[in-house]
């Protein structure tokens, strides 16, 4: 796992998927070392729906805003 704690509220990236479009995904829950993320996926009909889809922690990236934890 990274050296970064993931927590819940964090913003995340998926290290090897490109979801979202790329943009951060906000972690609305964390258990047994999954997180719960909020994102965006297009549909059938090309419309852009709200999902929510469980990662396991270290397949996520923690972004760093301002160089701050």
């Amino acid at each position: 796992m990274d050296t970064q704690q993931i927590l819940l509220g964090d913003n995340v990236r998926h290290k090897t998927k490109l979801l979202n479009g790329n943009m951060p995904m906000n972690i609305s829950e964390l258990k047994n070392d999954q997180a719960l993320c909020d994102h965006f996926e297009p549909n059938e009909e090309g419309e852009t729906t709200h999902k929510q889809s469980w990662f396991p922690v270290e397949e996520l990236d923690k972004i760093i805003y301002g160089g701050t934890a």
